[in-house]
């Protein structure tokens, strides 16, 4: 009855992470054919924009966020600081910086989506044809409003521009294998989702969405990752959020290891809470309105890669050892061909797109890095996975990356 009893619980969870990995190599191998989407051009002159910049301590920063944006305003744009419970000097620097700032103060209901909510009714009394959100830790490409704004202006739908993380030129491994699972999630994935005419997920930062839209979106919560939230949301309601490659963003990684672990910390935890909720969606598929919806809460099934490796790692050996004790080898076979697909397919990314990330001289270093962050996860299994909207501890120097 016990061997029964594991062998049908071995059936379930390999089957069950099968799914994710399903997932992610289909993501990747399309985002690694050749070609790209092809999207209507809009006609006419630019719409208007309002630009949000929420900010919550960000004085080192916040004065090269805008010098990148404010060059490519036009006339009927706005730019708007939201100095979200700051203490710092990021209000003074914005308003210095020429933009208009909203200074709010709530020391129970903080977070991004506050912010963001704080920023759509300020805005209301003269709206813009669209918003757009960009983090105040961010440089925006030269053109990127431009081609943003009329994109979504064509298609009518919510555009995320392209949004990568680089690492500092002396970074260390862990931060170089980030950078590496970074370009995956936020590049080489939302590619290969383009290409197979499905919807991109939203990112936080570099997107930008028709008024109509953003000011229907449920923003006043304190949920981690409101970006996936706001992906699932407008899903929801039957629009198709597009990927855009060419143009977007781009931030960096902070150089203390305590900034690296923070932002670790909130990225994976909320990561993780979004994986929980997209489970809990498909145990009930009434829940599930529209078909962006289900393919995005599918997206939302993969854990972080690190995550996703140990887990069917570790299923493997168990399934392994269950087929040793003469319980049945069929998990085993399950459970081992996923494995074999999530390696060969990262494999092919690092080579197509991550040995400049991550050259070979430090590859040989990785499977140490995977049993530090088994211990990560631990440290956040015990320490909490993030509930508060902190900012990232940074140095002032960025001028090595």
């Amino acid at each position: 009855m016990l061997c029964t009893l594991s062998l049908s619980a071995a059936y379930l969870a390999s089957a069950a992470l099968a799914v994710p990995t399903l997932v992610y190599c289909v993501q990747c191998v399309a985002g690694l054919l050749p070609g790209r989407a092809v999207h209507p051009r809009y006609s006419g002159p630019r719409p208007t924009v309002a630009i949000i910049v929420p900010a919550h301590n960000e004085e080192v920063v916040i004065a090269h966020t805008l010098a990148s944006v404010r060059p490519q305003l036009r006339p009927g744009d706005r730019l708007l600081v939201v100095s979200d419970n700051c203490t710092d000097r990021t209000a003074a620097l914005a308003a210095e910086g020429g933009a208009e700032v909203l200074e709010r103060t709530d020391p129970v209901r903080r977070g991004k989506g506050y912010a963001l909510d704080a920023g759509m009714r300020f805005l209301t009394a003269s709206p813009r044809d669209h918003v757009m959100i960009i983090d105040a830790d961010c440089e925006l490409d030269e053109g990127a409003i431009d081609h943003l704004v009329s994109m979504a202006a064509a298609t009518g739908e919510p555009v995320q521009g392209r949004n990568l993380m680089k690492a500092p030129c002396d970074a260390p491994l862990e931060t170089r294998v980030a950078e590496f699972a970074y370009l995956i999630k936020n590049m080489v994935r939302p590619v290969g989702m383009s290409r197979l005419g499905l919807p991109s997920p939203l990112m936080g930062t570099g997107m930008v969405l028709p008024w109509h839209i953003m000011n229907k979106a449920d923003l006043a919560h304190g949920h981690i990752t409101e970006d996936i939230k706001l992906s699932i949301d407008v899903a929801q309601e039957g629009h198709s959020p597009v990927f855009c490659p060419a143009y977007g963003i781009v931030s960096y990684f902070p150089r203390s290891s305590g900034g690296t672990f923070s932002q670790r910390q909130r990225w994976e935890g909320g990561h993780l809470k979004m994986v929980g909720t997209a489970l809990m969606h498909f145990l009930k598929p009434r829940s599930i309105k529209t078909w962006p919806a289900f393919f995005l809460l599918l997206d939302r099934m993969v854990p972080p890669i690190t995550l996703l490796f140990m887990m069917l790692a570790g299923l493997t050996l168990l399934t392994a050892l269950l087929a040793f004790a003469g319980a049945g080898s069929g998990p085993l076979a399950v459970s081992l061909s996923s494995l074999m697909f999530f390696l060969g397919t990262t494999f092919s990314v690092w080579v197509a797109r991550g040995m400049q990330i991550l050259p070979i001289s430090l590859v040989r270093a990785v499977p140490l890095f995977i049993l530090q962050r088994a211990g990560g996860y631990w440290k956040f299994a015990t320490t909490g996975l993030g509930r508060e909207w902190i900012r990232t501890e940074r140095t002032k120097e960025r001028d090595s990356f």
